[in-house]
This record gives structure tokens, sequence and C-alpha cells, in this order.
């Protein structure tokens, strides 16, 4: 909860200079990765730092700031290099998850699996028992 705690997390946050940042920016948001799947966990200005961020790693980006610097004839060079350098950094900033962290997520997702199949067969169960005594009734 508190920044000086979160020094060993992989990821304590981000926003971007200027921008009028809170402590809320800085903390960590790793609650639920199955929430994080489905729309992350940010603040306005952490998206906004994130849309920058990658908009940093795609070819127009290198191909402008290329031309920006008086280098007009290596577009395709810059492209080919943003693109391994995307790759690059998705495994070296990639979080891998610890040996316990992978257990925790199999067995919550276990754990799902076996509570809707208990639901199926409940499901099941109950078709099968209105049709039984309605059919009786007829």
């Amino acid at each position: 909860m508190y920044r000086a705690d979160a020094q060993y997390n992989w990821f304590t946050g981000m926003c971007l200079v200027g921008a009028n940042c809170t402590d809320a920016d800085f903390m960590p948001r790793n609650d639920n990765i199955y929430a994080d799947a489905i729309k992350p966990q940010v603040t306005a200005n952490q998206a906004a730092a994130l849309k920058a961020l990658y908009a940093t790693s795609t070819p127009e980006f290198w191909i402008a700031v290329a031309h920006a610097n008086g280098i007009y004839d290596h577009d395709a060079e810059f492209a080919s290099y943003a693109e391994k350098n995307q790759v690059q950094l998705a495994k070296v900033l990639g979080h891998k998850l610890t040996p316990q962290e992978d257990f925790n997520r199999e067995l919550e997702v276990a754990i799902i699996c076996c509570l809707l199949f208990i639901g199926f067969i409940g499901v099941c169960i109950a078709c099968r028992t209105y049709k039984f005594n309605h059919s009786q009734e007829n």
C-alpha cells in the first residue's frame, strides 16, 4: 500500500512528466490478473503514460524521429529496427511468474472449472427432475 514497501515489486506505476500526478499513479495494481486481461486496472495518468510508451515502439515513431534528426533515406531500416526492438523489449520486460504465482493461477483455474462443472451437473439434474416430475402428472 505504500510506495516505500513497493520497492521489490516488478511494476509500481507511472505518470508522464508534467501531468497532474497523484499517489494512486504510483501504487501497484496487480490485485486481479483476470480483470487486467479484460480492462487494465490503470488510472487516467497511467493510461496516458502507457499510450505514450506504446507509441515509442512503433516504426512510425522511429521514422519520425529520424526525419526530425535529418535522416531521410533509411526509413525501411528504422522500421525493421523498431520491429526487432518490440520483440526484444517484450522478452526483456516481460514479467515471468514465480513457481508459486504459476501454481496459484493454475489452482484458481482448477477451482473455477470445478465450480462450473458442479453447476452444470446441478442444472442437468434439475432439468431431468423437472421433466420426470412433469411427465408423471400427464
